[in-house]
């Protein structure tokens, strides 16, 4: 099929509502040449009457003065999220043989580098630090002992009640190692939780009350009451 039947037919098909159907032929317009400045450009129109900044950017970048600031500047966004520089800007944008222009020279050398930079930082700070795997270790390690403690508890207090035995003291002993277990578990959570204010300040009052009360009873003798 021709190129003018491709961009006829991508006009009837525009006209009749078939957006997607539209923007393929004129693609598979542009892909098969890409000198054909025609085709590209009615390909950025259409996506910038559909409300498509960063494609609109995309296919319009190579006509000198077309491009809107926020149409540079979503396009800016995507060859960075694409890794694109310009070495790879050619065949990525599918350039016509006269090259990159100059708003496209100076976009790459601009705008995308530093969104580059911005999305390398961004992703360097997601990555988990040693100090957030240890104290995300510590605090999986103080959960499960708190967890063994519970389960252990409940066991021995069955048993010393089905045998008739005194079970206060040790229920006392297991509800001690329980409540320190649980604030230092909840302590780990809190320290674990930076930048997250609601999580880091629940897991921190938790913490804090069942310390308290793991050291009132310690202090206060009931333990052996």
């Amino acid at each position: 099929m021709s190129e003018v039947d491709l961009e006829s037919r991508a006009a009837r098909a525009w006209h009749r509502g078939d957006h997607a159907e539209a923007l393929r032929l004129l693609k598979s317009a542009v892909r098969g040449n890409p000198d054909s400045l025609a085709a590209r450009r009615s390909l950025a129109e259409l996506y910038r009457k559909l409300g498509n900044p960063d494609q609109a950017g995309r296919w319009g970048i190579v006509f000198d003065g077309w491009t809107t600031a926020l149409e540079r500047d979503r396009l800016a966004r995507l060859l960075a999220a694409s890794n694109v520089d310009e070495t790879s800007a050619a065949r990525f944008l599918l350039l016509p043989e006269a090259g990159q222009s100059p708003t496209l020279a100076a976009l790459v050398s601009g705008p995308v580098a530093v969104y580059r930079e911005r999305f390398a930082a961004r992703e360097e700070s997601r990555r988990p630090t040693v100090r957030d795997s240890r104290v995300s270790a510590v605090s999986f390690a103080l959960w499960a002992a708190l967890a063994f403690v519970a389960v252990v508890g409940a066991g021995v207090l069955y048993v010393l009640a089905a045998v008739d035995s005194s079970a206060p003291l040790v229920g006392r002993l297991f509800l001690l190692a329980g409540g320190g277990l649980l604030a230092l578990a909840s302590g780990a959570s809190a320290v674990g939780s930076p930048g997250r204010i609601f999580p880091s300040l629940v897991w921190t009052s938790v913490a804090v009350a069942a310390g308290a009360l793991s050291i009132w009873g310690a202090a206060s003798g009931w333990l052996g009451q």
